[in-house]
């Protein structure tokens, strides 16, 4: 896809996730089906999801050894933002609204074949939306591990200047960081069928 095309499809979706979140964060919807509340959750991680790529593209361009509009630190900053939001947080974020709308699709089959869960009936909203959300943040957790970031010399108009490259880590570069990924895209995947 071109870059630009899909900066609007994030400004798009960003909107309509501000626009779900005032909906159903509205206090009388709140307080007539606790449905509204995971949908107000998801709506949060749908927006924590494209904001953060919506403004790291714009960063990032502003911020190449190429643009040299922000400086060094700009850049160091930038894939500090890769790596912390765009690797873990987003992947996390995505992975919390899978299970979630999983967790909405079970609830729906018991709601019509008349069945309770004890365990459901006995923890309240905010608890399965942190528990979802703890589940999906640990899941992610070893890409925080795989990539680091590395200064390099780099020589632009005659002028010697540093340029910050990701690579992967020992840990990155071994058997275990190699699979890892392979396992959590597997898993996702799996986790996606029911709602294709």
């Amino acid at each position: 896809f071109d870059d630009n095309l899909l900066q609007i499809l994030r400004a798009l979706g960003t909107f309509s996730s501000l626009v779900n979140i005032c909906v159903f964060g509205s206090p009388s919807l709140l307080k007539k089906s606790s449905l509204f509340k995971y949908l107000l959750a998801m709506s949060v991680a749908d927006f924590g999801y494209l904001f953060p790529l919506l403004i790291f593209f714009e960063f990032n361009k502003r911020c190449s050894p190429s643009a040299s509009l922000c400086g060094e630190t700009g850049q160091y900053i930038v894939w500090i933002f890769l790596v912390a939001l765009s690797d873990l947080l987003t992947s996390s974020l995505a992975l919390f609204s899978i299970i979630m709308e999983n967790f909405l699709t079970v609830q729906r089959f018991l709601l019509l074949s008349n069945k309770k869960s004890a365990l459901l009936n006995k923890l309240k909203e905010i608890h399965i939306i942190l528990i979802i959300a703890l589940i999906s943040l640990l899941f992610y957790l070893p890409l925080a591990f795989q990539r680091t970031i590395n200064p390099r010399l780099i020589l632009l108009n005659g002028t010697n200047m540093t340029e910050y490259r990701l690579e992967s880590t020992q840990f990155g570069n071994s058997y275990a960081g190699r699979i890892i990924p392979t396992i959590q895209s597997t898993i996702r995947l799996i986790l996606s069928a029911p709602l294709l």
